[in-house]
């Protein structure tokens, strides 16, 4: 029963949030394409986290 639970809610939940921490990895490892790709924002070279602290 437990077994069962697991591979019907638990694996896909995982699935589902890794994807989620890879796509948001791309923010720090490509910043540049993430932006206006996967937020649809205007990427600003001077406004970023690293030049503000």
């Amino acid at each position: 029963m437990s077994r069962r639970f697991f591979s019907r809610t638990v694996q896909p939940f995982f699935l589902f949030t890794g994807a989620g921490t890879a796509l948001v990895g791309l923010y720090a490892v490509l910043p540049s394409w993430a932006m206006p790709n996967v937020a649809r924002l205007p990427y600003m070279q001077e406004y970023t986290i690293i030049i503000q602290h």
